[in-house]
């Protein structure tokens, strides 16, 4: 699976409850929906890399995909939401439903702020660089959700 598939299912579903997503949002859901599945089913719910970058865990294709929105939410009728078929399976879309269910109503910084407080962010974040948190991290941190 690709975090593309999960990005495009987690701003339909933020959409369908009238939370519009910001890209720094989709971030740390990404982030999160990878820790929850790393944890409940011990393999990753996409193959992406997510690296440590300042404002917290980042996916770089799905971060690149939607940087020109900056600050403003990702928009229902972008090429990639209107094209790409979002074919979760019944565990990805567990994880995917749970970790939305908790961050619908967060706001984006305070989820930079709890992304901040895991250990897998912390030990591979270094001022400057954009480095890869690897699976095993992720896996090994506390859910702060």
């Amino acid at each position: 699976m690709r975090a593309l598939e999960i990005s495009v299912y987690i701003v339909k579903q933020f959409n369908k409850d009238c939370q519009p997503i910001t890209n720094l949002k989709l971030q740390k859901v990404l982030y999160y929906i990878q820790m929850g599945h790393l944890q409940e089913y011990g393999f990753p719910a996409f193959d992406d890399p997510i690296e440590a970058w300042r404002h917290g865990p980042v996916v770089y294709d799905i971060y690149s995909r939607f940087k020109r929105y900056t600050s403003m939410p990702i928009s229902m009728d972008d090429v990639y939401i209107r094209q790409v078929n979002e074919n979760l399976d019944k565990t990805c879309m567990s994880v995917c439903d749970k970790i939305i269910k908790k961050t619908l109503l967060l706001d984006p910084w305070k989820l930079v702020e709890l992304t901040h407080q895991t250990e897998a962010w912390k030990k591979n974040y270094v001022s400057g660089f954009n480095n890869l948190i690897p699976l095993w991290d992720i896996q090994e941190s506390v859910l702060n959700l």
